[in-house]
């Protein structure tokens, strides 16, 4: 099974700028990232490559300088398909884009259970 989040990257960010600064930053990241997914759920179906690829290339980054390493590895997937320009249909990465939410959920539920975001969601 893929790593949901990276504890080591995690650990680190909390050493370096403290846990309240680290609990700022996923707060911020949060409403982001969801409105990323919600873009890239929306407008797949669209031949928009250079939109999407922005906003895949953006949650990528993002998630991964947090630890949040399933939300990255499926934003990388989908930043990819844009670069390549394939054969853009929506059914190629359904799958993909589905699972953008539950990974983020989920990634937020198991810092929770860390003590790092407040509640699970």
């Amino acid at each position: 099974m893929d790593e949901l989040i990276d504890k080591h990257t995690i650990t680190l960010l909390i050493s370096q700028l403290g846990l309240a600064m680290v609990k700022e930053v996923f707060e911020a990241f949060v409403p982001n990232a969801e409105e990323n997914i919600h873009f890239l759920q929306k407008n797949w179906h669209v031949e928009q490559h250079k939109d999407l690829r922005i906003k895949s290339h953006s949650l990528k980054s993002s998630a991964a300088n947090l630890g949040f390493m399933q939300l990255s590895r499926l934003a990388k997937s989908l930043e990819e398909h844009c670069i390549n320009h394939e054969q853009h249909e929506f059914n190629a990465n359904k799958d993909k884009l589905d699972n953008l939410s539950p990974a983020l959920k989920a990634s937020i539920d198991e810092l929770a259970l860390m003590g790092i975001t407040r509640e699970r969601l």
